[in-house]
């Protein structure tokens, strides 16, 4: 299930008519690209905005091979902070503020318009970008953790690997939810999976492992919810009814249930590249500092500790401010916020407790 916002590290900074500030979605792409890649671009990007506030090293892009030039930001952010009536480094700061307010809609619209409260899941942060925002939004949005996996920038990349071969069919059925018409449900159901198996023994999959689910609503609803099909018809009423209750904080006692499309979904799994453990290396992360430097927050300029991620051992702790850097990507560990390495080499972010 994917959301998608254009709100990324090349998206274009301006002010609206009204002077509003408006990041996105236009993008300048990676030609001309930012301001800072130096091939031309005029217009102030998020990128832009983080390499001014320090957040990004210009020397650690893409592991070294390319450096960023920030001598041109000065005036950039100068102009765009005149016509905004600020100072440049809040014009900055409110550019990512407005790219993070974008994001942050994009996953209340997956979670809390769907029943589920951020507070009881962990943020994953993946891309090249997505570990410099991450910790704002979990602020914002009170998930408790989040998890940088290693290799962020090739994160999908790295899934397609390990992903387990998957296909779905589905097929309508408008049927009443009750004994006289389970044996039409199932017969739609074994139809969709023997098609299932043999398109899977195509793709090399042999003993596929095959679900059912059931798309059901209230008869006379124009919405439906998908819910796990099994021969137990009331274990699929019960499992409707809770769910309608979750999302919509209604259940109506008596009322007939019908089904609109049955699905089947089979699952090829595939064994995934085993991954190389690091061996563990205390709490201290001093072997990979490189950096001390001023960068902004919102909190203020904060002398902040970069760390070359490839360095960093299970058990190593960071406290924020600190600044991640990797081939891949960047992570950013703000004011309050302190970074665990995992034995897996995840970076998990928390919140610090007490001042």
């Amino acid at each position: 299930d994917i959301h998608t916002v254009g709100a990324g590290g090349g998206s274009l900074a301006r002010l609206d008519r009204g002077g509003g500030l408006v990041v996105g979605p236009e993008s300048a792409g990676a030609v001309p690209g930012p301001i800072c890649y130096g091939r031309g671009g005029r217009r102030i990007t998020v990128t832009d905005a983080h390499v001014f506030l320090g957040r990004l090293p210009p020397e650690r892009f893409l592991g070294g091979r390319w450096r960023l030039d920030p001598a041109p930001l000065a005036d950039a952010f100068a102009r765009l902070a005149a016509e905004a009536g600020m100072s440049p480094r809040e014009a900055a700061l409110g550019v990512l503020r407005v790219a993070e307010a974008t994001m942050e809609r994009a996953i209340r619209v997956i979670s809390l318009e769907r029943g589920h409260d951020p507070a009881d899941f962990t943020l994953v942060a993946f891309g090249g970008a997505g570990g410099l925002h991450a910790a704002a939004l979990a602020d914002s949005l009170g998930v408790p953790r989040v998890l940088v996996p290693r290799d962020p920038g090739a994160f999908s990349a790295r899934g397609m690997a390990a992903a387990d071969i998957v296909q779905d069919l589905s097929a309508a059925c408008l049927r009443p939810l009750g004994p006289r018409h389970a044996a039409a449900l199932r017969r739609r159901v074994e139809a969709l999976a023997g098609r299932l198996v043999r398109s899977l023994r195509r793709e090399g999959v042999e003993a596929p492992r095959l679900s059912a689910f059931a798309d059901v609503r209230y008869r006379g609803q124009s919405h439906e919810i998908t819910v796990p099909l099994s021969e137990d018809l009331s274990a699929v009423r019960r499992a409707f009814e809770a769910r309608h209750e979750r999302l919509y904080r209604a259940v109506h006692e008596g009322r007939e249930i019908e089904v609109t499309a049955v699905r089947v979904r089979g699952v090829g799994e595939v064994r995934a590249p085993r991954e190389r453990r690091r061996r563990p290396g205390g709490s201290d992360p001093g072997r990979a500092l490189y950096a001390t430097r001023e960068a902004s927050f919102p909190e203020g300029d904060r002398p902040t500790r970069f760390f070359a991620r490839e360095r960093l051992r299970p058990g190593n702790v960071l406290e924020g401010p600190a600044v991640v850097t990797e081939a891949t990507a960047t992570t950013v560990v703000p004011p309050g916020y302190r970074a665990e390495v995992d034995g897996d080499g995840n970076l998990l972010l928390t919140r610090k407790e007490g001042p």
